[in-house]
C-alpha cells in the first residue's frame, strides 16, 4: 500500500466483475502497471487467448493454436475470472 498508484489500479481492477485480489495483482506485475502491454490485442496474445493460423503458401495447412510461449498461469487466472463473473448476477447476463 505504499504505492498510492498501485493501490488505485488494484482498485479499479477489483471493481471488475470477476476479478479479485489475485489476478488484479498477477495482471499489474506481469504487466509492469499496463505500461509494457498497452493494447488488448497484445494482452490476449500475450496471455495465449488469440489462436494463430499456420499457412505456409498454399500447401501446408494447420488448425489455428496459441502459441506455445503464452503465460499459462495467466490465463488459468483469468479463466476462474470468467467463470465467475458469469456465475455472479450482474450486467454482464
Amino acid at each position: 500500500k505504499q504505492d498510492q498508484k498501485l493501490s488505485t489500479l488494484q482498485k479499479q481492477l477489483v471493481s471488475t466483475p470477476g476479478v479479485g485480489k489475485v489476478l488484479a495483482w498477477n495482471l499489474l506485475v506481469k504487466t509492469n502497471e499496463f505500461k509494457t502491454i498497452t493494447e488488448p490485442r497484445k494482452l490476449a496474445c500475450y496471455v495465449g487467448v488469440a489462436p494463430f493460423e499456420n499457412i505456409s503458401g498454399t500447401s501446408i495447412f494447420r488448425k489455428p493454436r496459441v502459441s506455445s510461449f503464452a503465460d499459462k498461469d495467466l490465463k488459468r487466472l483469468l479463466h476462474l475470472g470468467a467463470m465467475s463473473a458469469i456465475r455472479l448476477k450482474n450486467d454482464l447476463s
